[in-house]
């Protein structure tokens, strides 16, 4: 049987969706509070005739950072897909991070280590990677380097990485993947879920920095095939192509028909909205939503290979264009 985290996410309820579809056996964790619909609305995507899979789920409560009910849900296990993690670029959920991410990974592998689990698929970030510093291109081998650049959230997924190979030292054979930026269809909560609501209104400005996007198709199945195969005690870097996001907000204007971007924003002009919206956040009392890591992000350029993954599964990537089409259309089906 394998044992999925983050089910009701993103990412987790397309791997749920393929691994059912595939008949495997699957116990996901959910929380108390989670809703099934982000779930539903993925698997009617593929079809509705495919909403009668989610009765073959178990489903089981469980906490990462309760190590009793984690035991409770890694009994009978082969194997683990942990997709479960907290994305954040606010400041005030730098503890939660940590927590979540890295300590709520740790548990959950030295539970996999005491229940002989066979194999461990651990979904990292290209966050979690070293940064190029010039106009080299980032591989798996870029190792991380400590700098006051980092966001928390690299920060709270590179610990978890640590964790994860730890755990391979003291004999869990485990996958890490590495995945760009996560689109495409059945993104309801993450920020670029945000942008789209943002792109549908029209956004003016653009940004010359630029990063690596992935479909989430891709990233599910390259979980699956990686689990499959006897590869192991290794990371891949799992992204389809290296765009500019100012190339990203035309892609997703033209998707619903807006104006593109036309003013470029520098990233002097991105600090001085960051200072002006961080200024309205403590009048107002509502989130920040530029932050000192949004700025760094948008105003930097890195470049991803992917052709680690390729040589060892021959993926061929979804293109962005595709996945923007699609997960636009999504959007325009439930945004009332």
């Amino acid at each position: 049987m394998i044992l999925l985290t983050g089910a009701t996410g993103f990412l987790g309820s397309h791997v749920l969706y393929k691994l059912l579809l595939n008949g495997e056996k699957v116990r996901a964790i959910k929380r108390a509070s989670s809703s099934l619909e982000n779930i539903r609305r993925v698997f009617a995507f593929y079809g509705n005739e495919n909403l009668s899979l989610i009765d073959k789920v178990e489903w089981v409560e469980a906490d990462l950072l309760d190590v009793f009910t984690i035991e409770e849900a890694v009994k009978n296990i082969d194997e683990i897909y942990h997709c479960a993690a907290l994305v954040s670029f606010n400041p005030k959920d730098k503890e939660a991070m940590l927590k979540i991410n890295a300590r709520g990974t740790e548990n959950l592998v030295n539970t996999a280590l005491e229940a002989g689990v066979k194999k461990f698929c651990h979904v990292s970030s290209i966050a979690a990677l070293g940064r190029n510093t010039s106009k080299d291109i980032v591989t798996e081998t870029t190792w991380w380097k400590p700098s006051p650049k980092n966001s928390d959230y690299s920060v709270s997924k590179y610990r978890a990485e640590r964790e994860v190979w730890r755990a391979s030292e003291e004999g869990l054979d485990v996958v890490i993947i590495n995945p760009s930026v996560i689109i495409g269809p059945g993104d309801f909560t993450s920020g670029a879920y945000k942008i789209m609501q943002q792109a549908y209104k029209g956004i003016p400005f653009y940004t010359d920095g630029s990063t690596a996007f992935v479909d989430v198709r891709d990233v599910a199945d390259a979980m699956i095939k990686l689990m499959k195969s006897d590869v192991k005690n290794q990371r891949f870097i799992v992204s389809a192509a290296n765009i500019t996001y100012r190339k990203f907000f035309d892609l997703l204007h033209d998707a619903f028909g807006k104006k593109r971007s036309f003013i470029r924003a520098s990233k002097n002009i991105v600090q001085i909205v960051h200072y002006a919206d961080k200024i309205k956040s403590i009048i107002t009392g509502t989130e920040h939503i530029i932050t000192a890591d949004t700025v760094t992000a948008v105003s930097s350029s890195h470049l991803y290979d992917n052709a680690k993954l390729i040589a060892q599964l021959d993926l061929k990537y979804i293109s962005i264009e595709q996945s923007v089409k699609e997960m636009c259309e999504l959007f325009l089906k439930y945004k009332n």
